[in-house]
């Protein structure tokens, strides 16, 4: 079973009244026929760009990355109290398919937290609707209006989510390791991997 991470969201919050980030919007469809071109899930087609990013520019402050539903959209929101900028990385210039909009606002019930650096290491986080007991298997969903829902699946569809991660590319399988390496063009570097919660 992965760890339990607890994220103290005062060392992120930007705003006293609330959450506030910057957010980068996507055109849904396009971004997953850019995944299937990939042969990569949503999940990692993501992960894989972001971490990669992280680690090429040396960021040393805690920062969350969440994703959100918007209809026919989907928002990626970074939260931290830094500076940081992410238009190199998920802006269309960079190459990112189904670039719509960049903006500042406050985050939305929906969003869900996807990414979470410590400012130290990177951890791709799971917040599960059912607490894991041990021995589970779960996947997330982020084709659900209702935010990223990490929730448990039977031995057959998550084996499948494994094999073939193109078939569904909005759904992707929760790893049962601690860590694992990500290699890119850009930058290799290492991901953690947690259950999680806040204080």
């Amino acid at each position: 079973m992965l760890p339990l991470t607890r994220i103290n969201l005062n060392t992120i919050c930007t705003d006293a009244s609330g959450l506030k980030g910057d957010v980068f919007l996507f055109e849904w469809n396009t971004v997953i026929e850019e995944c299937k071109k990939e042969s990569q899930s949503l999940d990692r087609f993501l992960t894989i760009r972001i971490a990669s990013y992280i680690n090429n520019k040396k960021y040393k402050i805690p920062m969350l990355i969440l994703f959100g539903p918007a209809e026919d959209s989907f928002k990626l929101t970074i939260c931290t109290k830094g500076n940081v900028n992410f238009s190199p990385c998920l802006h269309s210039s960079a190459g990112m398919a189904g670039y719509v909009e960049h903006c500042s606002e406050y985050v939305a019930s929906s969003a869900r937290c996807f990414l979470y650096f410590t400012g130290e290491k990177l951890l791709r986080t799971y917040q599960p609707l059912e607490w894991p007991l041990g021995g589970e298997t779960f996947a997330s969903d982020f084709g659900s209006q209702f935010g990223l829902n990490v929730f448990l699946v039977d031995k057959e569809f998550y084996d499948r989510l494994v094999s073939y991660p193109t078939e569904n590319p909005t759904y992707s399988f929760v790893p049962d390791h601690e860590k694992e390496s990500i290699i890119s063009p850009i930058s290799n570097s290492e991901l953690h991997l947690a259950f999680i919660s806040f204080k």
